[in-house]
Parts: C-alpha cells; sequence; structure tokens
C-alpha cells in the first residue's frame, strides 16, 4: 500500500497542492506534469476526495494547481 495508507489512521487526511496542472507528462521536467486524479490513484481506494479547491493559475506561470484534501476510509 502506500505510504499515505501505513501512516493515515482512518479518517485521516493528506492535503496537496496539485501543481502543475494542464502540462503534458511528455514533456519531462521539474516540474513534472501532473493531475488530481493521478493523486486519487497513487492514494488508492482508501482515500476519497474530501476538499478540492478551484483550479487556478499563479501569477507568472503557464499551468494551474489545485489545493486538495483526500480522506482516508
Amino acid at each position: 500500500g502506500s505510504l499515505a495508507l501505513r501512516t493515515l489512521r482512518p479518517g485521516g487526511r493528506f492535503a496537496a497542492a496539485v501543481y502543475p496542472i494542464g502540462k503534458d507528462p511528455a514533456l519531462g521536467g521539474p516540474p513534472h506534469g501532473v493531475s488530481v486524479e493521478d493523486y486519487s490513484e497513487a492514494l488508492g481506494p482508501s482515500f476519497s476526495i474530501a476538499e478540492r479547491g478551484d483550479q487556478k493559475c499563479l501569477p507568472r506561470r503557464s499551468y494551474e494547481f489545485s489545493w486538495t484534501v483526500w480522506k482516508r476510509s
């Protein structure tokens, strides 16, 4: 299982500023392109999204980010 699954108790939360959203992963990095769905897949089925901020673009950046919180079941 994932480190988050081994570390967090049921009801525990994992938070991340997911960035850069919208960058093609084939372009390499850093930073490497990623999505909220990539994080959800890596965390596994024991985690569900509890909070998700709107995707926003940082000043002088080409890609968006999303503040997202997952909760362990």
